[in-house]
Parts: structure tokens; C-alpha cells; sequence
């Protein structure tokens, strides 16, 4: 897991991220699991670049927003799950300014209800977010993006239908986050953690 833990930030420490997936119900190679994570991650670090912005609420926002859902279909609390887990986590696991771990449980909470922000850092999470609804064969509706960034590259056709692996590289399927050979070698990986997965999640 270290290749996973080492693309983010380091207030994503080995321990937080393996408590996040504790209790984690779900496929962790899931559509809404890891390497989702890692590409809402990827995504907010280069439109904050790109932007001029700092944060940690970035990362942090990239493992909690989807980490408490109970389905890959409809699940309209899972935002709000998601920040009450980030609340639980701060002071012990993670600490942030009182204003960043309000923007992050904002940002966790309303990722699916809420269009826009006037405060950038959250308009980025959920941009983040969005630029990566293509794994599930939809791609994003400019009026739904906030940073200048995030339109400028979708009106210039960077956002692409088909992603590449963001473990090897290689081509991904559709409904899929990672290639086909990665998914196997991740399988393993997690079914010799003890951090807490459940060893029938791929039965």
C-alpha cells in the first residue's frame, strides 16, 4: 500500500488512511473506493497549481467525501457521513485549522447536493470530484465546474472519456478505476493487510 499512500499528502499518514478504510463496506478498488480517491487527489493538486492555492483540505477531502458510503447507487447522506467521520477522526488523527475543518466537512458533506462556492478551496474539492465522473461513463457539465481552470480544460478537451491506470498507466474499462492486471495485484495486497479490510469483499 505504500506506492497508494506515498501520492499524497503527508498529512495522509499510513495510519489515517488505514483507518479510513476500516470500515470502509465497500470494494476498496471499487468505483468509490481507493484509486478514486487518489484521482479526486490528483485532480485538486493540479487545479490548485494551476490556481494558486494551498491546502490541506485537498487530500483530506479526497479519502472522506466517498469513504462512508453504504452503495456505489443512491446514497444521499453519504457526504454528511463522511464529514461526521472527518469531525470524528480531527484532534487524534489529523489536525487542521478550526476554518480548514469546517471547509472540509462543507465540502465532504454538500459534494453532491450543492453546484457552486464562492470559497475556492471548496469549489476545488467538488471540481476534483467531478472531473472524474467519467469512470462511471459520464463526463462533466461545465456549469457544474467552479475553478477557471476546470472549464478552461474542459471547454479544451483535456477532460478524456477513457483515463489511464493512475497505478501503471496502462488502459482502464469503463466502470473501472484502475486496469485489469492492477486490480489483481491490488486484490492480493489488500487480502494480506490486516488493517481491516474484510477477506470475502471480492468473493
Amino acid at each position: 500500500m505504500t506506492d497508494i499512500i506515498n501520492t499524497l499528502n503527508p498529512i495522509i499518514t499510513p495510519e489515517l488512511f488505514g483507518r479510513i478504510l476500516e470500515g470502509y463496506p465497500l470494494d476498496p478498488l471499487g468505483i468509490h473506493g481507493i484509486y478514486h480517491w487518489l484521482k479526486v487527489a490528483e485532480n485538486a493538486r493540479h487545479l490548485a497549481k494551476e490556481e494558486g492555492i494551498q491546502s490541506d483540505v485537498f487530500p483530506l477531502f479526497a479519502v472522506f467525501h466517498d469513504s462512508r458510503r453504504l452503495n456505489d447507487g443512491r446514497d444521499p447522506d453519504h457526504g454528511k457521513r463522511g464529514a461526521s467521520f472527518a469531525r470524528e477522526l480531527h484532534g487524534t488523527w489529523f489536525t487542521l485549522p478550526e476554518a480548514d475543518l469546517e471547509r472540509l466537512c462543507y465540502a465532504c458533506e454538500h459534494h453532491t447536493d450543492v453546484v457552486r462556492h464562492k470559497d475556492p478551496v471548496i469549489g476545488i474539492c467538488w471540481d476534483a470530484d467531478r472531473m472524474d465522473l467519467h469512470r462511471v461513463g459520464i463526463m462533466p457539465d461545465v456549469k457544474y465546474l467552479n475553478s477557471k481552470t476546470a472549464k478552461s480544460e474542459y471547454y479544451g478537451a483535456k477532460f478524456k472519456y477513457e483515463q489511464p491506470c493512475p497505478r501503471c498507466g496502462r488502459d482502464t474499462e469503463l466502470f473501472s478505476g484502475i486496469c485489469a492486471e492492477c486490480r489483481v495485484e491490488m486484490e492480493i495486497q489488500l487480502s494480506e493487510t490486516n488493517i481491516g479490510w474484510k477477506t470475502d469483499i471480492f468473493d
